[in-house]
């Protein structure tokens, strides 16, 4: 409006600058000019009079922010608090669901392990029922259904402790063998006894097979206990804590007789060699025990005769000692008047007869120290072998089997150093007594050589005469007389 006003006024100016010469256009201009400002007057009143509404409404709209201002702030702290409550919600939620997971699963941790606290008779009758409450509540979606499933578990528990307490007796069936027989079970807190009906079969309860326990039978007086215990509710009867196990372990136990067998032909063959063996170290002991070494004493007596000259009373002395040291002596005596050289030879063959005499078998015996562990080794490689083709055939699905035939395998090596370790130590112990009887030989020998030095003079000088004439030298090397 202001700018509508402001042409007017400057084209009227123009106007009357234009037309100052002209009175109409005077008149005409003051005409236009009080009609610009009767118009303008009438602008400004309606301005003023639309003014006051404007500025009111204005004030109003103002107000209003104002109060939606104050409005938001109220809306954004209950949204902050809202969230603080969703926040502490969920933490609780959050809280509540670990509880509540702790709770199932140690509800299911004891329902899981059940099974595993039940005497093994008792798991036929639990079995079912606890697999059927765990498998409906994992499928349930409900938390609160859910919880009352895994309770029953629970109850479940107690119910069977309420059954088992004192005891208890019911029918069921247990595996004997590979045969599934049917009984009557009586549970005496771990311990659990079977009598089969119909039979003569009674025994302990073992390790389970699905759902059905092993029965370790007795075969001995212990059965007919056993089943009258069980079948009248008292009786005197063995207890075995371990389920059957140790009965089990007792029974299964290889005999000697067992293990030789295990060893097959290698291992009868190990066994016969360490008889012979054994054999032999007896006849060695004895043998060398019986071969006579003359006293110190003897010998004296003996060369006191032949320093003397009396050739006669010592061979009569010689003879009558036994064995191959006697045979020695009597060389010994012929040729006590020789040359050096003759007796020294003498002395020495017979000690080269009576050496081999003292040692033999025992390379033998060194021998089957040595090949007894060597024969193990290929039983035991053999066994491996026969092993794994049967693994090839069978499968590898019982490792029972498969440790059971390993250990078969094993046996040889056990009875190859059974038999080479005892026969090192005789072996060992034998030529040590051998050397040491050869060795008093010996010294017997060197004895009669250096009673030589006695004789007299005259004696001497003959020997002297009749060895000047040989290579034969006057000095003795004592270490002549031990052959290699």
């Amino acid at each position: 409006m202001k700018i509508r006003i402001a042409a007017i006024l400057v084209a009227a100016t123009s106007w009357v600058t234009g037309q100052v010469s002209s009175g109409e256009a005077l008149v005409k201009a003051q005409e236009n000019l009080a009609e610009a400002k009767a118009e303008h007057d009438a602008l400004q009143q309606a301005i003023a009079t639309m003014e006051v509404p404007l500025v009111e409404e204005v004030e109003g709209l103002e107000q209003q922010l104002r109060e939606k201002e104050q409005e938001l702030k109220t809306l954004e702290a209950k949204e902050d608090s809202l969230d603080e409550s969703q926040r502490r919600l969920d933490s609780e939620l959050a809280s509540r669901k670990g509880e509540f997971a702790y709770t199932t699963e140690t509800i299911d941790g004891y329902s899981k392990g059940l099974l595993n606290r039940l005497q093994a008779a008792e798991v036929q009758l639990y079995k079912d029922d606890v697999e059927r409450l765990r498998n409906a509540a994992t499928e349930e979606d409900n938390l609160a259904e859910e919880i009352v499933l895994r309770l029953e578990g629970l109850k479940l528990g107690a119910r069977r402790l309420q059954e088992a307490a004192g005891g208890r007796r019911f029918d069921g069936q247990g595996l004997v063998g590979s045969d599934y027989v049917n009984g009557e079970f009586a549970v005496l807190g771990p311990v659990g006894y079977f009598a089969a009906k119909g039979k003569e079969i009674g025994g302990l309860t073992g390790l389970v097979q699905e759902k059905t326990p092993a029965i370790a039978v007795f075969e001995d007086e212990k059965g007919p206990l056993v089943k009258q215990f069980v079948e009248a509710g008292s009786g005197v009867l063995p207890i075995d804590a371990t389920g059957g196990k140790a009965l089990k372990a007792v029974q299964e136990t290889p005999t000697l007789a067992d293990r030789m067998a295990d060893g097959g032909y290698v291992g009868y063959a190990i066994i016969g060699l360490g008889c012979v063996a054994i054999l032999i170290a007896l006849f060695k002991l004895l043998e060398i025990n019986l071969f006579r070494i003359p006293t110190r004493r003897t010998i004296n007596e003996i060369l006191d005769d032949l320093l003397a000259g009396d050739r006669e009373k010592a061979m009569a002395k010689a003879k009558d000692l036994q064995g191959f040291t006697g045979v020695m002596v009597q060389a010994g005596v012929e040729n006590f008047h020789e040359r050096r050289r003759i007796l020294e030879d003498a002395l020495l063959e017979k000690l080269s007869a009576i050496q081999p005499r003292l040692e033999r078998f025992l390379p033998f015996l060194a021998l089957v120290a040595a090949a007894a562990p060597m024969m193990g080794l290929l039983g035991t490689v053999l066994g491996i072998m026969q092993t794994f083709d049967a693994m090839a055939i069978y499968g590898t699905g019982n490792a029972q089997n498969f440790s059971k035939g390993i250990g078969a395998a094993l046996v040889t090596t056990a009875q190859g150093l059974v038999v080479a370790i005892p026969v090192i130590v005789i072996h060992g112990m034998l030529k040590s007594l051998a050397r040491g009887r050869f060795d008093k030989a010996q010294g017997v020998a060197l004895a009669i050589l250096n009673g030589t030095t006695e004789l007299d003079s005259e004696t001497k000088e003959e020997l002297a005469d009749d060895s000047s004439g040989g290579d034969d030298g006057d000095d003795f090397d004592e270490k002549e007389l031990a052959p290699v």
